[in-house]
């Protein structure tokens, strides 16, 4: 974490944790899914085996070698979709 500028009202945070976050969310994009998470919050989720669909492996930039990624499902295992809203993108709550 740094302060950044010169009034230091910016606050960076930087690590490979916030590099797969951010990495995540663009194979969601990628792959057309509401939420992608890596292998590892998958392991910490406690029962979690209906909610996640494996997708793959990514390379994430940064990282050396592939992570496994799923998509995160919402409770009843169905696909998550985001709502359709007129001249706006979208934006919603994954439900968790």
């Amino acid at each position: 974490m740094s302060e950044q500028g010169d009034t230091k009202r910016a606050i960076g945070v930087y690590g490979s944790t916030i590099n797969i976050a951010a990495r995540m969310e663009e194979a969601a994009k990628a792959h057309d899914v509401a939420c992608v998470i890596s292998g590892d919050v998958a392991q910490a989720l406690p029962d979690a085996e209906q909610q996640l669909l494996p997708l793959g492996h990514e390379q994430v930039k940064g990282i050396s070698v592939e992570i496994p990624i799923f998509e995160y499902r919402a409770d009843d295992g169905k696909s998550w979709e985001w709502p359709a809203r007129a001249g706006s993108s979208p934006r919603a709550e994954i439900p968790v």
